[in-house]
C-alpha cells in the first residue's frame, strides 16, 4: 500500500503500517532562505531531500529522520559529499498542512506549508524507496541489503562542539547471525562507549547493558535497526545515564561510512 500525501497530516503516526510509505513536501523560508523539503516515510523513519535556494543558486541535501515517542521527528540534513557530516539539525512537528521546525542551532521556530507547486517527477516511481521529485535518477530505498550490514557507521555534527558518534559493525556465526559491535559517541567532552555482541533478527538486534556488580545503576536496553546505508540506535527500556553518564547518550542516526578498496 503506498499513500501519497503533500504536508497532510490528518494521518497520524499510529495510523502507518509498516509496510506502507507516506510522501510530504513542504516549503517555506529559513533564516530568510526557501526551502523545500520532501520526504517519504515508513513507520518511524524518514528519508528525503532539502532543496536550498538563495536566490538562482540552488544546493540539495540528503535528509534522515527518526520519529520519538511523542511523534516529534528529528531531523539530520547530510552533506552529499561527505556523506557522515550533518550539516543541519532540526525538528518537526506535523500540524494540519504545516511542519513547525525548530532549529537546534538557533532555538529558533519556522512554519513550513505545503508545497503547491508542480511536481517534476513522481515520488511513488519506485516501491519502497525515497524517489525525489527534483531528480529522476535519485532514489533512496528503506530496506538494507542484508550481506552489507558490516562496516562503520558515523555522524559528524558541523554545530561547533564536539558531536560525534561510531559505531563498528563485524558479524560471525554459522550463518553471519551474530553482530558483533562497538559503539564509540563522543558529545561536549563526554564520552559514552560500549562493545558486545547480539544475535540478528530481520533487520534489527537488541542488547541490554546491566552493571557488572550488579548495584542496578546501569539497566539500559536498546536496538539497533539497519536501513539502507544507515542504523539507528533507539532505547527500548531504561535510561541511559545509567550506564554512560548524564550527559551523553548513544540514540540516533548513523551514516554507514563508504568502504575502502
Amino acid at each position: 500500500m503506498t499513500l501519497f500525501l503533500q504536508g497532510h497530516s490528518t494521518l497520524t503516526v499510529s495510523q502507518a503500517l509498516d509496510s506502507d510509505l507516506f510522501y510530504y513536501q513542504w516549503e517555506g523560508k529559513i533564516k530568510n532562505q526557501e526551502v523545500h523539503l520532501a520526504c517519504a516515510r515508513q513507520d518511524k523513519v524518514l528519508i528525503g531531500e532539502l532543496m536550498l535556494k538563495d536566490g538562482t543558486n540552488m544546493e540539495f541535501l540528503r535528509v534522515l529522520g527518526m520519529i520519538d515517542a511523542d511523534g516529534e521527528i528529528l531531523f539530520k540534513a547530510y552533506d552529499l559529499n561527505n556523506i557522515c557530516v550533518v550539516r543541519m539539525t532540526f525538528w518537526g512537528h506535523i500540524a494540519g498542512k504545516t511542519l513547525e521546525w525548530f532549529d537546534e542551532e538557533t532555538q529558533s521556530e519556522y512554519k513550513l506549508h505545503t508545497y503547491k507547486g508542480d511536481v517534476r517527477y513522481a515520488m511513488n516511481r519506485e516501491a519502497g524507496a525515497y524517489c525525489s521529485p527534483f531528480s529522476k535518477s535519485t532514489i533512496y530505498y528503506f530496506k538494507a541489503d542484508n550481506r552489507e550490514l558490516a562496516g562503520i557507521y558515523s555522524f559528524y555534527e558541523m554545530d561547533g562542539v564536539e558531536n560525534t558518534g561510531h559505531i563498528d559493525i563485524s558479524r560471525s556465526g554459522d550463518n553471519l547471525e551474530v553482530m558483533n559491535y562497538t559503539i564509540d559517541r563522543m558529545q561536549g567532552g563526554h564520552q559514552a562507549l560500549t562493545e558486545g555482541e547480539s544475535i540478528l533478527e530481520g533487520n534489527t538486534f537488541r542488547t541490554h547493558l546491566l552493571s557488572a556488580d550488579n548495584s542496578g545503576e546501569c539497566d539500559y536496553e536498546f536496538e539497533v535497526v539497519f536501513y539502507n546505508g544507515f542504523l539507528i540506535i533507539r532505547t527500548v527500556s531504561g535510561k541511559s545515564y545509567g550506564c554512560f553518564g548524564p550527559n551523553v547518550g548513544i540514540e540516533g542516526i548513523y551514516v554507514q561510512e563508504p568502504s575502502v578498496g
